[in-house]
């Protein structure tokens, strides 16, 4: 297991991933309802679940936290995804992120390519099925 804390890991089953430890995925989005949504998502298929409604809170919650992937919204007010991409591929190398947004093209900005190019496993919008979401997260983690 890729984790930002080598040592640290939760006891419990998670059947997604077929293994005894439940693996920690990182929520960082600025909507509440999303952040609660994916959670109990996760967490109903064996996941555990931590939140962070800002970048600098995300980045607080991966010092402290075993995680084993982040799922990070693209527009966020203190700092956009790709920012969060950049910096935990600086201080977690091998973390696998996963960016989220509403919308991937905004103005003359391709999203998508540009999260890809700074190692995003994959590119999802918000409006994605939950199916999709568990696969790309996965896939990740495999």
């Amino acid at each position: 297991m890729v984790s930002n804390r080598g040592g640290l890991e939760t006891t419990g089953n998670n059947s997604s991933a077929g293994g005894d430890t439940p693996r920690t995925i990182l929520l960082v989005d600025d909507d509440d309802s999303v952040r609660k949504s994916l959670s109990m998502l996760f967490e109903i298929h064996g996941w555990n679940a931590v939140s962070a409604s800002t970048g600098a809170e995300a980045i607080k919650a991966l010092e402290n936290e075993a995680v084993d992937l982040v799922l990070t919204d693209i527009f966020m007010p203190d700092f956009d995804g790709l920012e969060m991409l950049r910096e935990v591929s600086r201080r977690w190398p091998g973390l696998p992120a996963i960016v989220l947004s509403g919308q991937l093209n905004w103005g003359d900005i391709d999203w998508l390519r540009m999260a890809r190019q700074m190692g995003a496993h994959a590119v999802l919008e918000k409006t994605s099925a939950f199916d999709d979401v568990l696969r790309e997260v996965e896939s990740a983690l495999a």
